[in-house]
């Protein structure tokens, strides 16, 4: 399953791969997406797909291993500047205060619904 937590090929070998190249992107400027690390992995003989990609960087992002690494539509890249960061992090904010209005609703509409 996708949701499951990093193999050991994937601590060993692709981590530090995926962390070489981001450490690379200071700044929005030099910004990779996901799609080009990806297919740079696959050029290099590693095998990889876009949803453990996504969960290597989370990976990342919940140990502290890049600190400060963003997204945006360029892709990822490490942000230098303090009020970028925490634009980011009220777009967050906003995006899962959306998903929680839609569970809430979703949950309502399931309680209130008779079988048929």
């Amino acid at each position: 399953s996708y949701t499951f937590e990093l193999n050991q090929y994937e601590r060993e070998i692709l981590l530090p791969m995926v962390v070489k190249q981001l450490n690379l992107r200071l700044g929005k400027q030099k910004a990779i997406t996901n799609k080009e690390i990806v297919i740079w992995l696959r050029e290099n003989g590693f095998k990889i797909n876009n949803p453990r990609f996504r969960k290597i960087i989370q990976y990342i992002r919940l140990n502290d291993i890049i600190k400060n690494l963003l997204a945006c539509k360029k892709g990822y890249y490490i942000s230098t500047n303090k009020s970028e960061r925490e634009l980011y992090i009220k777009s967050l904010d906003e995006r899962v205060n959306s998903l929680n209005f839609t569970l809430s609703a979703l949950k309502r509409q399931n309680e209130s619904t008779k079988e048929c």
